[in-house]
């Protein structure tokens, strides 16, 4: 998708037609948080959610931010795209306030039947993490503050069907089912494995989910001095299950094989638009 300079609309590039269309969608004022194919997860300068097709005219409007439910956390709008979070601390009560200004997000929508999942959060106020799916008319919220040690806090996170996997500082990884009708189920385990060392959040790395749900960690060297060797990147993945909580067994990845691109700022991988290689906003690397 790009923005023309002096021009309303922007250009959309399908690499599968390997066509370039034009869309005259008035898209000032608004921000792009998220999509998943051609849907796009926005919220508008009045700060609200939609999510839209920008191949066509369909839209699909999301509840207020308002409608958030939790018994912890409440949010109060301050203007355009400025909300004032109270939270209610669990074991004394306790009450304070923080302003939420940067809105992220992650949309997942089946290209079949257009179901869909939605999961917004502040950035670097991220205290909770909030989600809807198609049909409902609030927001459900996840705990991440006051949950175990080792799943407290949020690192780095993907949305992929309906299962949502967040990295923690501690380095393990949450698996969270969202396709429960009433709330999303824990589907980590009670004895968790250790999958990363926490220190590799220092570096450049992310979490990437593959169509078969296997976890791999991404490590990007471009931006590291002294490199040991001249790979711009590496992919791993966790070894044998055995648990060390320094040193977690991790093997390397030498290839996606040949039916699969990683789209790397979506944090998945899929079919098709050349195999075996990397996507990024800016470049692609062939492994």
């Amino acid at each position: 998708m790009l923005f023309p300079d002096g021009d309303d609309g922007c250009l959309l590039y399908n690499p599968e037609e390997y066509r370039i269309y034009k869309s005259v969608r008035d898209f000032s004022g608004t921000m792009f948080l998220a999509n998943s194919g051609n849907w796009f997860l926005v919220m508008d300068s009045k700060s609200n959610l939609y999510i839209i097709d920008v191949f066509s005219e369909n839209r699909i409007d999301l509840p207020p931010l308002e409608s958030f439910q939790s018994d912890y956390f409440t949010l109060e709008r301050l203007g355009d795209k400025k909300f004032k979070l109270q939270v209610t601390d669990h074991h004394d009560g306790h009450v304070f306030y923080t302003i939420g200004e940067v809105l992220r997000g992650l949309l997942w929508v089946d290209k079949k039947t257009k179901e869909f999942v939605v999961v917004w959060f502040f950035d670097y106020n991220c205290k909770f993490l909030a989600y809807c799916k198609k049909g409902g008319d609030h927001y459900s919220y996840i705990e991440i503050c006051y949950f175990l040690p080792e799943y407290r806090g949020v690192s780095d996170m993907v949305l992929h069907g309906y299962f949502l996997y967040i990295a923690t500082p501690r380095g393990y990884i949450r698996f969270l089912d969202l396709s429960k009708q009433e709330r999303f189920e824990e589907v980590t385990g009670i004895y968790p494995l250790k999958w990363f060392n926490p220190c590799y959040y220092k570096t450049n790395c992310s979490i990437v989910v593959t169509t078969a749900g296997e976890v791999l960690m991404f490590q990007n060297n471009l931006d590291k001095k002294n490199i040991e060797s001249d790979k711009s990147f590496r992919l791993y993945k966790h070894g044998p299950n055995e648990i060390n909580y320094y040193d977690p067994p991790l093997v390397e990845v030498d290839s996606l094989g040949d039916e699969e691109a990683l789209l790397l700022d979506l944090g998945i991988t899929m079919p098709g638009i050349e195999p075996n290689s990397i996507k990024t906003v800016f470049y692609t690397v062939r492994i």
